[in-house]
């Protein structure tokens, strides 16, 4: 088991309580998050790698219990165990892409270990996504919104994370980048025995994974399918 969840809820600010549904996945399993704009996924998701505090209910992940680590704790789990692909992106601009990719396995031993020659796995990464070997060097605030996120992809999936998350990974890409982005996603997962969960409103994207877990809006009950 990678991550499981049990009576998951979350308190706003504004009072409202978000309720999740329980969630289980095992290595391989690939996992689509889906629902309307205030929903929660964005929440949930900052709970799943341990963001946000948990409040009521739990996570676990590869029996690690999230209520019960200090925030050391969960940032060691968050750069060894998860590969992190945020709507926000979180490069560093003025760095190339190389370096902002290979940030993924800096701050994790295990991560770096399973890297056989880094510059080679980066560009591995890179020719999968469809980028073209020459942005290696180019600082990313020269790269477009697509290139960026397909950077920040590559950092996520370096060193084989055992567990993906993304919030909208392909938001920003054309349908050719986005299926580049699903078949790395898909391959990775295959090597290395990952479980993925990504947030998407593109319905032709949920098709892709195996399941689904739907969050319905704000007053309505949320449920997975």
């Amino acid at each position: 088991m990678i991550l499981q969840t049990q009576s998951l809820s979350h308190t706003l600010s504004t009072g409202e309580i978000l309720a999740f549904p329980d969630i289980t996945l095992e290595a391989g399993e690939r996992v689509a998050l889906v629902g309307p704009s205030g929903s929660g996924k964005t929440t949930l998701l900052n709970l799943l790698t341990g963001i946000i505090p948990i409040q009521a209910g739990s996570v676990i992940m590869l029996d690690h219990v999230f209520a019960a680590l200090s925030s050391r704790e969960l940032d060691h789990i968050r750069a060894t165990h998860i590969g992190l692909l945020f709507q926000t992106l979180n490069l560093l601009p003025y760095l190339d892409a190389a370096t902002n990719v290979a940030l993924g396995v800096r701050f994790s031993a295990a991560r770096r270990a399973r890297v056989k020659h880094l510059s080679r796995d980066i560009e591995a990464l890179f020719q999968a996504l469809g980028l073209g070997l020459e942005l290696l060097s180019r600082p990313v605030n020269q790269l477009s919104t697509g290139q960026q996120q397909r950077v920040a992809a590559a950092r996520a999936l370096l060193g084989g994370p055992e567990l993906i998350i993304a919030d909208e990974p392909t938001s920003a890409l054309d349908p050719v980048s986005g299926q580049r982005f699903l078949d790395a996603l898909f391959s990775s997962m295959d090597r290395d025995r990952q479980a993925a969960l990504v947030v998407t409103h593109d319905p032709q994207v949920a098709k892709a994974f195996d399941r689904q877990i739907v969050l319905q809006a704000q007053g309505e009950r949320r449920c997975s399918v």
